[in-house]
């Protein structure tokens, strides 16, 4: 389905997080993972975004599993 992204203009995506999260229910480890989508240049449109409680390698594998 990501060409149809494409048809419509999505020239990039941008992943990113935040390493520091404390909201108190995600605990010290919260994360907050978002990806954007940037199309025609100018607009920024967030396509996705989790929040996780822990930092490991297996939570940003199942994260990208589910972005999937």
């Amino acid at each position: 389905m990501w060409w149809a992204a494409v048809d419509n203009g999505l020239i990039t995506l941008v992943a990113d997080r935040v390493h520091k999260l404390f909201p108190e229910n995600l605990g010290e480890n919260g994360q907050l993972h978002t990806i954007h989508g940037i199309y025609n240049v100018n607009i920024d449109v967030p396509v996705f975004q989790a929040l996780t409680r822990q930092k490991n390698q297996s939570v940003y594998a199942r994260v990208f599993d589910v972005m999937k």
